[in-house]
């Protein structure tokens, strides 16, 4: 899973390294007390004709935390510093199949595309 798109141009209009974008983050939340409640906001169209666009929003709540964890997964540097909000753990040690469970419980989309399927065709 990604950081999103324009998480890595927080200092300045180019693309931040990892350890760069853990580090401003890092002090962002150290600013707010060193853990804050966090939302991600993903969107998704499904156009199947020009008529029938169906879109949707889903939200993830997440943990953030000044401290990361020394895992990395590269790619995904905010997994070093999120939480999961029911267990407490750090997104970068979970397991892949733990991760997948997680993010397939925590936001909608799986159902979405399950829900239309039906609608795509070859």
């Amino acid at each position: 899973m990604g950081a999103g798109h324009y998480v890595r141009r927080v200092l300045g209009g180019y693309d931040a390294t990892d350890e760069e974008v853990l580090k401003q983050f890092s002090s962002l939340v150290d600013d707010l007390g060193g853990q804050t409640v966090a939302n991600w906001i993903t969107a998704l169209a499904l156009a199947t004709s020009r008529e029938n666009i169906i879109c949707e929003t889903f939200q993830r709540q997440t943990i953030l935390t000044s401290e990361s964890c020394s895992e990395r997964i590269p790619g995904s540097p905010l997994q070093s510093m999120q939480l999961n909000p029911e267990t407490g753990q750090y997104l970068a040690r979970m397991s892949q199949s733990e991760l997948r469970a997680y993010y397939r419980k925590s936001m909608g989309f799986y159902e979405f595309v399950q829900t239309n399927l039906s609608q795509i065709t070859n």
